[in-house]
């Protein structure tokens, strides 16, 4: 008997080795598995990564086109109705020059260019189409405007812009050289300043105060800087107006379920339109640093040289500093100033 419970005893310690030797291999395949899991997680959360990635620059990039688009077609339609205004006969065998009748005609055509081009643009990118915008939202309501945007946009806007002049000259430019000739001027003179102005603008108003420079004493370079800073302040003030959540003014409802956005690049066009019938004849009006450098940089590389840039007086750079200071006062003015008094107003009354 007892050596049949020894034999069993052995038979039971060589069961359990085996169990042990089974189970130590089991581990041992998991172990070899586990690596492999890892590696195909953390494959896994690489490629999320590189999508996301890919996801964003595509969903920038769109930003991007809009604002291309919408910038060109501003651009192109303001700067193709001054030409008309100015180096298209006012009919045929007519000595004199100017397809629209009056200056009003240029400043509805024009903000109808500034409605067609936020309507284009305004669901992909918001519609900016202009640097003096994009800054004032960067800096004004930076939580829903990046900083990170503002250079790509600036960029983007003064490509278009630049764009632009060129289609107008592909389209013009037999046109343009007749009126150069008819009017006694090389390209490049002083005087073509009267045929530079299509693509940038000049102070006083070529087309109304002449264009030898005898009446530039009328619009001073302190002035010319005022008025593009004003008009540009104006500009700012209303658009951010229009795009407060509080205003209920232009059709939206409590519910946000219409905003009323709409309707806002029609508004915006029409301030356009007021604002050039008001100062264009001081300044043409730019209070868009890229609608005047864009097209002022083709021009210079078309044959205007120094007239286009530096311009007379050196005055260029009133078309670009002046916005780009009025735009952000203009946004500070109505969201820091009107927006704080409003809610201190509506907390006192309630």
């Amino acid at each position: 008997m007892a050596e049949i419970r020894f034999d069993e005893s052995i038979d039971d310690k060589s069961d359990l080795s085996n169990e042990a030797e089974d189970t130590s291999e089991d581990i041992m395949k998991l172990e070899e598995v586990k690596p492999l899991i890892n590696t195909s997680s953390e494959d896994h959360t690489v490629t999320t990564r590189r999508k996301t990635r890919w996801q964003r620059a595509l969903t920038f990039l769109s930003y991007l086109v809009g604002e291309f688009v919408g910038t060109f077609v501003l651009v192109l339609v303001v700067i193709t109705s001054v030409a008309t205004a100015v180096v298209v006969p006012s009919g045929h065998d007519s000595p004199k020059y100017g397809a629209h009748s009056g200056l009003w005609q240029v400043a509805i055509i024009s903000g109808l260019g500034v409605a067609m081009g936020t309507y284009i643009s305004m669901h992909i990118s918001n519609g900016h189409l202009n640097p003096a915008v994009t800054l004032s939202f960067a800096i004004v309501r930076w939580k829903v405007f990046s900083w990170k945007r503002v250079v790509p946009y600036w960029c983007t806007q003064l490509l278009a812009a630049f764009c632009a002049g060129a289609v107008l000259h592909s389209f013009y430019f037999r046109t343009i050289s007749k009126f150069e000739n008819d009017m006694g001027f090389d390209r490049g003179s002083k005087e073509s300043r009267l045929s530079a102005m299509l693509f940038g603008e000049y102070f006083p108003n070529p087309a109304m105060y002449g264009n030898d420079g005898t009446n530039d004493d009328l619009v001073p370079l302190v002035e010319a800087f005022f008025v593009e800073f004003w008009g540009t302040l104006i500009l700012v003030f209303v658009i951010f107006s229009l795009t407060h959540p509080s205003n209920s003014t232009i059709g939206g409802d409590k519910d946000k379920k219409n905003n009323g956005s709409a309707i806002v690049p029609m508004l915006v066009g029409l301030t356009i339109a007021m604002l050039i019938g008001i100062y264009a004849p001081l300044t043409q009006l730019g209070i868009n640093p890229a609608r005047d450098f864009g097209p002022r940089i083709f021009a210079y590389i078309a044959g205007w040289g120094k007239v286009a840039i530096p311009g007379p007086r050196s005055g260029f750079w009133v078309y670009i500093v002046a916005p780009l200071i009025g735009g952000p006062i203009g946004g500070i003015l109505h969201d820091w100033l009107i927006g704080n008094l409003l809610r201190f107003s509506k907390r006192h009354i309630e």
